[in-house]
């Protein structure tokens, strides 16, 4: 039985110390098994986890794949499963969806929360794409691949960037001008796309968008399969391992 948030309960997880960063994703989700693909920080995913199991859902039905078993102690990583798997290598995912799942797990339908992502945000030239794309586009081309193939998968739910219809800035501009022509935008649903890699804000905004497509593209409710993808405003930051606020607090300082 699922046990949905209610307004008593958002305050006593408020008083508990759950933020609930992530309610309006999860309190409306008829969920059943739940594979949570966590990037190795895990602040998206992890926070994913908890909201699941803080509103009641089974820890026996969420599974937990990446290429390493997460560190986080606030994640309920002793009572969901983890299977470890790599998003570049095929057959590693293949053998990660189709894992035996726990004896207590009770549900059948299975949805797919993807989070991972390298983000090397910093790198524009494009000679340097294939060092984001080998896990942003590749990679999720895997994962999309077997979640299509896999039985019992019905929902695929991706992680995008707000970043990328963000246009680039060229500031070599002509002495007569004060302002670049992009210096300031203001983005929403219907803002175009760049046409090229050359004028996303970087390769991680670029590659980014290459994977919505793969997901949007994959999007089959006639086959059972259905995709959606969420673009969260830049950056993500809080407790559990950022690499924005909390990265810099841990640093104590900030290299220029």
């Amino acid at each position: 039985m699922l046990h949905h948030w209610t307004h008593f309960r958002i305050s006593h997880q408020r008083r508990a110390g759950v933020i609930l960063l992530l309610e309006a994703l999860v309190s409306n989700l008829n969920l059943f098994h739940s594979i949570v693909a966590l990037k190795h920080l895990g602040l998206v995913g992890g926070w994913i986890i908890r909201h699941l199991v803080a509103r009641g859902e089974n820890p026996a039905n969420i599974r937990i794949i990446d290429i390493r078993k997460p560190t986080r102690k606030d994640i309920h990583a002793d009572e969901v499963s983890f299977v470890p798997g790599d998003i570049r290598d095929l057959e590693s995912v293949r053998a990660a969806f189709n894992a035996d799942w726990p004896a207590k797990s009770s549900a059948q339908g299975i949805t797919v929360f993807y989070t991972i992502a390298v983000l090397r945000y910093y790198e524009r030239h494009a000679a340097f794409v294939p060092r984001s794309s080998a896990i942003n586009v590749d990679g999720t081309k895997n994962v999309v691949s077997v979640a299509q193939n896999t039985r019992d998968v019905e929902i695929f739910i991706y992680t995008s960037s707000g970043s990328i219809p963000i246009q680039r800035t060229n500031f070599w501009i002509p002495p007569w001008k004060k302002h670049p022509t992009s210096f300031v935008q203001v983005i929403g649903d219907d803002s175009p796309i760049p046409e090229r890699q050359d004028g996303f804000i970087s390769n991680y905004a670029y590659t980014k968008y290459l994977a919505e497509k793969i997901v949007v593209e994959a999007h089959d409710p006639g086959k059972g399969f259905r995709t959606g993808c969420l673009r969260p405003g830049s950056p993500i930051y809080g407790p559990g391992g950022d690499l924005c606020a909390g990265a810099y607090l841990l640093r104590e300082q900030n290299p220029s």
